[in-house]
């Protein structure tokens, strides 16, 4: 009889297994990654009931250099786009397939990319970038040591600071 109730619980254990994982797979309640290799760059995303979450996108390469970063999030968008386009042309009777096409055209619709251009500043903002450098160090220089000395290059410093500031604008 013992060996019955084992068997039998057993039976239960994988039905019931079975079928939470596939109402999880159906509702899409776990969270997914993906790491896909697209025109050169390894794009990872994580997805929760079928909806890409946009901060996850390029998340392998998000502490890296700021210009691979946005390149990876560019060539991101292009992939949700391209995916999207592909499953709407190319349709399936499966569930998954709908639920996949959903979550690819939104995240191409709504996901925005980082953008980030690095360029070296012209002559007249890197003077303004230097005077305010100066105007700050001096500040705080002069709050430190409370000496006169300070207090009057800060001044000057910030003098010129100000100067610039209304040249440009």
């Amino acid at each position: 009889m013992e060996s019955i109730s084992v068997a039998f619980s057993v039976f239960l254990s994988t039905i019931s297994g079975g079928m939470q994982s596939h109402v999880s797979d159906v509702m899409g309640s776990d969270i997914q990654t993906q790491v896909v290799k697209y025109q050169d760059y390894t794009v990872d995303y994580q997805y929760k009931f079928w909806k890409v979450r946009d901060d996850s996108v390029c998340a392998i390469t998000k502490h890296e250099l700021v210009s691979e970063y946005s390149e990876c999030t560019v060539a991101a968008k292009s992939f949700f786009i391209e995916t999207c386009s592909h499953l709407t042309n190319n349709k399936r009777q499966h569930w998954k397939h709908k639920k996949l096409e959903n979550m690819y055209c939104s995240a191409a619709v709504s996901y925005e990319p980082t953008i980030a251009q690095i360029s070296i500043p012209t002559a007249k903002e890197a003077k303004l970038l230097e005077a305010q450098q100066a105007c700050s160090m001096l500040t705080l220089q002069a709050r430190q040591t409370q000496s006169k000395q300070h207090a009057t290059q800060r001044d000057r410093a910030c003098a010129e600071y100000k100067a610039l500031t209304a040249v440009t604008e």
